[in-house]
């Protein structure tokens, strides 16, 4: 079962990066589109992600080079934050701090992401997404939540890291952790 899980968590990872273009004819940010150029740019630079993957403390770590396939695959994960999606049309508070852009659910709505926030540098670079994702459509089978948190540099993905835990009926929860840091 760890390893059915391993193989499952090590393929829906990734990163993204930022351009103003996205944000156009949006009503939240384009996180699909951001993730469609991210897959391209890392797909041509090619970097080495050192892997650690855990599994309710058992560690596995690797070195591995995704091509575009597999990279889009990785990031498939991150879609579960994409709030700009016909459902999140006026049910969600927007907040806007300093450098931070904040998603969150108005209190009379249940929705599955707790939190999107983008995080930018003073020049407008992207430099951080961490957003919250509860999955329990089928409360009574399953139920999972995570905290996906991806760091940029240069525009391109550095750093990302996946936990949460993963609760099946009548089995014991199973916590892990995803982190992944890019070598270009």
């Amino acid at each position: 079962m760890i390893r059915e899980l391993r193989i499952g968590i090590i393929f829906i990872l990734g990163g993204c990066t930022y351009d103003t273009s996205f944000v156009q004819g949006s009503n939240y940010f384009d996180l699909d589109s951001l993730i469609s150029h991210q897959v391209v740019q890392l797909a041509e630079r090619n970097p080495v992600v050192t892997k650690t993957v855990r599994i309710d403390g058992e560690d596995e770590k690797q070195q591995i080079r995704f091509d575009s396939v597999e990279w889009g695959k990785e990031l498939k994960i991150v879609l579960d934050l994409d709030v700009n999606l016909p459902r999140y049309v006026g049910a969600l508070d927007i907040v806007r701090t300093n450098n931070t852009l904040t998603y969150s659910p108005k209190e009379t709505e249940d929705l599955p992401i707790g939190f999107v926030a983008y995080t930018f540098s003073d020049t407008g670079d992207l430099v951080g997404v961490r957003g919250s994702f509860i999955d329990d459509k089928a409360r009574s089978i399953y139920n999972v939540s995570r905290i996906i948190e991806l760091s940029f540099q240069d525009g391109l993905l550095s750093k990302y890291r996946v936990y949460g835990f993963q609760k099946m009926a009548m089995r014991d929860t199973t916590e892990f952790e995803v982190l992944g840091e890019l070598s270009y």
